[in-house]
């Protein structure tokens, strides 16, 4: 710190002042000081000790367990993390570059067939919430699929069974993005798997339904049902249920 003995009052320093009322010199153990001159010299040599300092960059540390699975079955998601802490920068150190999460595939068994879709179980969660129309009627809650935008296939869009009343929100992890594709939902994006539920798998159903096969498993019957007074032509083929 810089200072000039004291003679009455204290002398005017040659500091450059900002625009504005200039401060007052104090004085200290006989000596004045200018508080502006003060902070310059602060600055001066917290920079010299910065730059004493060694520069670290950061590193990232390792990858957490993977966490619990979105879904008990059909395919889920799971996620792992990692810190950037092994080290974390410091004085000036660039961050870590690269992804923090990462996620894969888990409890992609088929559920039991007989059940309700996944889209269905979300949306009949709101059912206990006892929300009631204007009448005092519960609502039961069903998945709306028509009219949605493409973009919006990660929401949950729900609509009361009597009223068409709109219920949105994010569809959990793991969910189809509709009852047309194979792809699911991580995050609110739709993201490419395969018939057999698996991120980034190119498996598909064959015509049969039969996840990856070659559709060798099933026949087409055609034929004609007749009744008494009409004959219709048919064609069935056996098909795999996929449900969202």
């Amino acid at each position: 710190m810089i200072a000039a003995r004291r003679t009455g009052a204290c002398p005017t320093l040659g500091v450059v002042q900002a625009p504005g009322p200039s401060p007052a010199p104090y004085s200290a153990r006989g000596c004045c000081y200018s508080p502006s001159l003060s902070s310059l010299l602060v600055w001066k040599v917290m920079a010299q000790k910065l730059r004493a300092l060694p520069v670290v960059d950061g590193n990232w540390g390792p990858w957490s367990p993977w966490g619990a699975c979105s879904r008990t079955c059909g395919g889920g998601v799971h996620f792992s993390y990692r810190d950037c802490n092994d080290p974390a920068p410091q004085n000036g150190g660039k961050y870590c570059e690269g992804q923090r999460a990462k996620y894969q595939s888990c409890c992609t068994e088929e559920c039991p067939p007989d059940g309700k879709s996944f889209r269905e179980q979300q949306c009949a969660k709101y059912n206990s919430y006892n929300f009631t129309d204007l009448d005092g009627n519960l609502l039961e809650w069903l998945p709306k699929y028509s009219g949605v935008s493409p973009r919006d296939r990660c929401k949950l869009f729900c609509r009361a069974k009597v009223r068409h009343l709109p219920l949105i929100i994010i569809v959990i992890d793991g969910t189809l993005c509709g009852p047309e594709t194979l792809s699911i939902c991580v995050h609110g994006q739709c993201i490419k798997a395969g018939c057999d539920h698996v991120v980034g798998s190119s498996k598909k159903l064959d015509k049969c339904g039969v996840c990856g096969g070659n559709g060798s498993t099933c026949r087409k019957i055609s034929g004609s049902l007749n009744r008494s007074n009409y004959t219709s032509a048919i064609s069935l083929t056996l098909m795999h249920s996929n449900r969202v």
